[in-house]
């Protein structure tokens, strides 16, 4: 079979020849790459593939891949010949996407062969055709260029300067050679580094703007789009260029944020540059009073853009990806990266008289747009913020108490409690938010937390669908009734108010008997979303009062271990992991002599559940273990054969790092952002190869993270008992402080190391030689990491660790134990 006849195999509809042809394919690829490099650019070329449009479609992409795994051939000749069909092919090409695609052969080959002269000449000369299509197919590649091989292209500066800027401003040119013209000069303005080679390109601002306008007014986003992801590039690496238009920017970029009438795909983009601007050029941004005074009400205008959805009270989470949220989403993140970026001292005084206004407006909202805002900007104004909730809090609350409020302005308000007690439960002086405000938060919780509105759904539900009482009937019941969602919000705010490092006992104590009854109807009468959140706050409540909860053990204990037994299915996933961590909790508040008794019935429900290696109910079965561990003790010895080896195994986890083409398989999410298998897609500039992706399963280090600390916390509660793992422990812990994809592991390591050291000690008698076996094959191996390691924080965490492991090491000796190095065995510094 000719591989003209391969390749076209490739496209079949009939599964049997497609496969057949995929294995032939990989074959000649690997022993004939030149002569498919061949057949593949006559089926590119219009000149020698006049009449199939689906092989010329197809065959760029597979020769572009192919160029780029296998190199080009050695054969000057061959190459020269190549280049010059490839651009013929350009012009003569008709069909605009299949130019593309020979854009891409084009950039690909001249990234990999620098002695291609004629190539620059020729795609300026293209520029000036008559044809706008020719004109956007050679700007493209110089696009690409720019991107793959900028750095030699430094030397034709001005020429190429004159050419983008001649385009972008040009009244005549056609808006997609402006479009594509701006895309080139971004791609080529990244890579210059001195303000001189700079300075000429922030004249060209005011004529992108207007084309932006333009094209805008035209109802062309897409084009639109364009030219903003290639602004938002310049702003990000290059914000100097904005010094002398800054206000002329950030308005234009604000009025297209506003533009209801706009995608809400291209007000975010218009949204992401101006945030650009105010993260990378802050004292720009700061500096402009007029433009920080239009961008606030501007942010809370968008927190105010919601629907009045009936359904919304029936939900326990908001629809993924619901247009509807889409710009209400877009200005909350807005206003955290902004109070972030400029400061509480700035943001504070601009935002307050506006939320002000909108929290006495008669729209619900405007009034969960003041209410989600307050909570939104408490972590980035900090002090500021808090110094002013004397006045605020007391009108926050009210919007609790009043049961005629809106519930998603209830809801608002509870979000925002649960920020200030999050965020503000460590203070740089004086008194914090639990200290502060405890007597006025907890007693506005409690009935929130208290009321019967399940009972009643079940109750109508029952009436409902006997026909004995119309939907709108059953809905006027819950006219004044709390809704679900707002109790399970109710139990997230209690959560975060009563945090162990930030709440102290008494704050808790005069009200614990109404707050744990509340706490217990909500886990006795709702359903499983709002389960999650009470049996959380239960924990957390147990953690504060310690052991004042012995006085409702016999209470909770059986609820949650009943919730651990009867909760199945993987959407109950999260209940019974939260119901471990409750119980381990509880465990640790009430102390050994309460919980030892329900402690090994306890190990055996959870020994018991199936959770695989992985996923967030296997990292709190094993979290509520170590927990369980601490109060027993060596009393836990005896479940060690179960536990240890599956954190090993965590421990032990190797994660995936790929890295492929940026157009390959690329899912449709944000650049850092987690898809649901755990993988994170970073887009990374590789130089001679142009951007790729790193793909990381952040999963797997995750998991080998919390492995690592519940090795550590073993060691420690434990020591002596845990001897027996010492051995098989060192194997997989000594190998991870070389791991360079995470710095915590590498700590993580360390700090484990010397625990081990310890329970070696600890479990040995004085004539055994382990102490000082665990010694020589910890020490060296954690002095070497120490010396080579690069990160502040890790270092700290090793230097911690070495000097345990000597303390360690002479307490030992002190009582007798033979144990030490040699000074000669140490690397030297």
């Amino acid at each position: 079979m000719l591989h003209t006849d391969v390749i076209r195999a490739l496209l079949s509809n009939d599964n049997a020849v497609r496969h057949q042809a995929e294995s032939t394919y990989t074959q000649i690829k690997a022993r004939q790459p030149v002569e498919l490099a061949t057949a593949l650019l006559t089926l590119t070329s219009v000149q020698t593939n006049p009449s199939d449009v689906e092989t010329r479609t197809f065959a760029p992409v597979l020769l572009r891949r192919l160029v780029e795994t296998e190199g080009l051939p050695n054969d000057a000749a061959y190459r020269a010949q190549m280049k010059a069909q490839l651009l013929a092919t350009l012009v003569q090409e008709s069909q605009p996407s299949i130019r593309r695609k020979v854009s891409h052969v084009v950039a690909q080959i001249a990234r990999q062969d620098a002695s291609w002269p004629e190539l620059l000449p020729s795609m300026v000369h293209l520029t000036q055709s008559p044809d706008a299509s020719i004109q956007v197919t050679a700007l493209d590649v110089l696009a690409m260029l720019a991107e793959y091989t900028g750095a030699t292209l430094k030397v034709h500066h001005e020429q190429l300067t004159h050419l983008f800027t001649s385009f972008i401003s040009s009244s005549t040119a056609s808006k997609a050679s402006r479009v594509a013209a701006w895309k080139a000069l971004s791609a080529f303005v990244l890579h210059l580094e001195s303000n001189d080679a700079l300075q000429p390109f922030s004249q060209i601002l005011p004529p992108f703007l207007q084309l932006l306008e333009g094209l805008l007014h035209n109802g062309d986003e897409g084009a639109a789009r364009d030219l903003l992801t290639s602004f938002l590039a310049i702003t990000e690496v290059h914000p100097s260029l904005l010094l002398l238009h800054t206000d002329l920017v950030g308005n234009a970029m604000l009025s297209t944020t506003q533009a209801q009438s706009l995608s809400p795909e291209t007000r975010t983009l218009a949204l992401e540059c101006l945030l650009a601007l105010c993260e990378h050029a802050t004292q720009l941004f700061r500096s402009s009073k007029a433009l920080l005074e239009a961008v606030v009400p501007c942010l809370l205008a968008l927190l105010a853009e919601l629907e009045d959805v009936p359904a919304w009270v029936d939900q326990f989470d908001d629809i993924k990806h619901d247009e509807a949220t889409d710009m209400c989403d877009a200005g909350a993140v807005a206003i955290d990266r902004v109070a972030h970026s400029v400061g509480g001292k700035v943001i504070v005084p601009l935002i307050l008289p506006f939320v002000a206004q909108y929290l006495e407006d008669v729209t619900w909202q405007r009034q969960h747009a003041a209410l989600y805002a307050l909570g939104l900007m408490a972590e980035g104004s900090k002090d500021h913020l808090f110094q002013a909730l004397d006045v605020w809090l007391p009108r926050i609350l009210a919007k609790l108490q009043d049961p005629n409020n809106h519930p998603r302005v209830r809801h608002a308000a509870l979000f925002c409690v649960g920020q200030f007690a999050r965020d503000f439960g460590v203070v740089e002086r004086g008194k914090n938010f639990q200290t502060k405000y405890h007597a006025y938060v907890l007693p506005t919780l409690v009935p929130l937390l208290s009321d019967v509105r399940y009972i009643l759904y079940i109750c109508l539900g029952f009436i409902y669908k006997r026909g004995f009482m119309s939907y709108s009937g059953v809905r006027a019941c819950f006219k004044h009734q709390p809704v679900l969602r707002n109790r399970g919000s109710a139990a997230s705010a209690m959560s975060n108010f009563c945090h162990p490092q930030h709440c102290r006992t008494q704050y808790v104590l005069s009200l614990l008997d109404p707050i744990l009854s509340a706490l217990f109807r909500t886990l006795q009468t709702s359903p499983r979303q709002v389960q999650e959140q009470a049996i959380t706050a239960v924990a957390c409540v147990a953690k504060v009062v310690g052991d004042a909860f012995v006085l409702h053990y016999s209470v909770f204990m059986p609820v949650a271990a009943q919730l651990l037994m009867q909760s199945k299915g993987k959407s109950y996933a999260l209940l019974r992991g939260k119901a471990m961590e409750c119980v381990a909790l509880i465990g640790q508040a009430v102390g050994k002599d309460a919980f030892y008794t329900d402690a090994k019935a306890v190990m055996d429900i959870l020994l018991c559940h199936d959770t695989g290696d992985s996923g967030v109910e296997m990292q709190y079965l094993t979290q509520a273990c170590v927990r369980i561990a601490s109060v027993l003790q060596e009393d836990f010895a005896t479940y060690l054969p179960l536990i240890v080896p599956k954190l090993l195994h965590q421990a032990a986890t190797k994660p995936d790092v790929v890295l492929v083409d940026w157009n390959e398989a690329t899912n449709e999410k944000n650049d850092g952002e987690n898809d649901d298998d755990g993988i994170q897609e970073i887009a990374v500039d590789v130089p001679g190869q142009g951007k790729k992706k790193l793909q990381i399963q952040t999963s797997a280090l995750q998991d080998k993270e919390l492995g690592l600390n519940m090795i550590y916390q073993l060691a420690l509660d434990l020591r002596g008992s845990f001897l027996p793992y010492v051995e098989p422990a060192l194997q997989v812990i000594v190998p991870l402080l070389q791991f360079e994809y995470l710095d915590t592991v590498r700590m993580l390591s360390g700090l484990s190391l010397a625990k081990l050291l310890d329970a070696a000690i600890a479990g040995s008698d004085v004539s055994s030689a382990t102490p000082q076996h665990v010694l020589e094959l910890i020490f060296e191996p954690l002095l070497t990491a120490l010396i080579e390691e690069t990160d502040l924080e890790c270092i700290v965490g090793l230097s911690e660790a070495v000097a345990s492991v000597l303390e360690a090491a002479r307490n030992a000796a002190d009582n007798g134990v033979r144990i030490g190095i040699p000074l000669s065995h140490l690397p030297t510094v």
